[in-house]
């Protein structure tokens, strides 16, 4: 019985939080157990502009292929502190995302494709993954939006170190290789 209540009262979480959307456009779904992106918000948020979106501290191992189509005017993404392994091709749709938060996930590459081909890009933070190389070559020719990149606490190989740090496009923040 009390798993049932539980899962209602995160049923009615989700409802809540989508309902606080359509007020000031932001969808806060963080630390909601969520294991999938729910179905019902499409529907529930369907005639909302949504331009930030939490999805922090959740399970979620991916995103569902409509996502980016549905949530187009999107500036702040938070996807930290999931399971996620790789990025779907679709976020390369999110034209005006400027924030892109993947740290704590499990993510193994780096997103070259995706990071190229979002115009806005400002900070992308790929903290604590387990990235150990990145196309620094797509850095140099990223959108000239892109001032930040976080990728302290990723097993990132002396090679890929070295290179980056000759990337002057873009503050690229590292620990150092003893630290890792």
């Amino acid at each position: 019985m009390r798993i049932v209540s539980m899962a209602a009262g995160d049923v009615t979480r989700v409802v809540h939080r989508c309902e606080q959307a359509s007020e000031d456009c932001k969808l806060d779904l963080s630390h909601c157990l969520l294991t999938a992106f729910p179905d019902a918000v499409f529907h529930l948020t369907r005639h909302t502009t949504i331009e930030s979106c939490d999805l922090s501290h959740n399970l979620l191992k991916k995103l569902p292929a409509k996502f980016a189509a549905t949530f187009v005017h999107l500036k702040v993404l938070d996807l930290s502190s999931n399971k996620l392994e790789s990025l779907q091709d679709g976020l390369s749709r999110l034209h005006d995302l400027q924030t892109l938060n993947l740290a704590n996930n499990v993510l193994t590459v780096f997103p070259a494709a995706i990071i190229s081909s979002l115009p806005k890009l400002e900070v992308l933070n790929l903290q604590n993954n387990s990235i150990s190389d990145v196309d620094c070559q797509c850095l140099s020719t990223a959108s000239s939006t892109l001032q930040e990149i976080n990728l302290e606490g990723n097993p990132l190989t002396n090679n890929c170190r070295t290179l980056l740090k000759d990337v002057m496009e873009v503050n690229i923040k590292m620990t150092h290789s003893d630290e890792h």
